[in-house]
């Protein structure tokens, strides 16, 4: 029956520790090999990387790279780009889904990008000369991923 389901492997009560181990290893090496390759961005790419937000009903093209943070108001949130705030309703954890990998979530209002950060300590994080906290229950994760 194991066979027919495509099973990856099979064990038998008493489970040793061991025999429990090679069975997961063998699991994550067959997903390995079935998960499609996807190249890298390239650096245009990365460049060419932005997202639409609607503000005063213009939709405003917004570079990733641009963005030092972003600041939640209730159903609003601000972005914070050199120069200019763009103001938008959106839910910040609504928000944060559209983001790549190089912003965090530091406070339950603020999510900041990672490559604008200048300075932290284990209270707040230092973009220019702004200081934006960190919040208790996302500091294990903040202090961990900015050291």
């Amino acid at each position: 029956e194991s066979y027919e389901l495509n099973a990856i492997d099979y064990l038998v009560k008493p489970i040793t520790f061991p025999r429990f181990f090679q069975a997961v290893n063998k699991f994550i090496e067959q997903k390995k090999e079935s998960q499609p390759v996807v190249a890298p961005l390239t650096l245009a790419a990365q460049r060419d990387a932005h997202i639409y937000v609607n503000s005063n009903k213009k939709h405003i093209k917004v570079a990733f790279q641009d963005i030092l943070y972003i600041e939640s108001i209730k159903d609003y949130i601000r972005i914070h780009i050199p120069n200019q705030t763009i103001i938008t309703k959106e839910k910040i954890s609504e928000f944060e889904q559209k983001l790549p990998g190089h912003f965090l979530r530091i406070h339950r209002s603020f999510i900041v990008n990672l490559k604008q950060v200048t300075a932290f300590t284990a209270q707040d994080v230092e973009i220019g000369e702004r200081e934006i906290p960190i919040g208790g229950s996302y500091k294990r994760e903040v202090l961990g991923r900015l050291r």
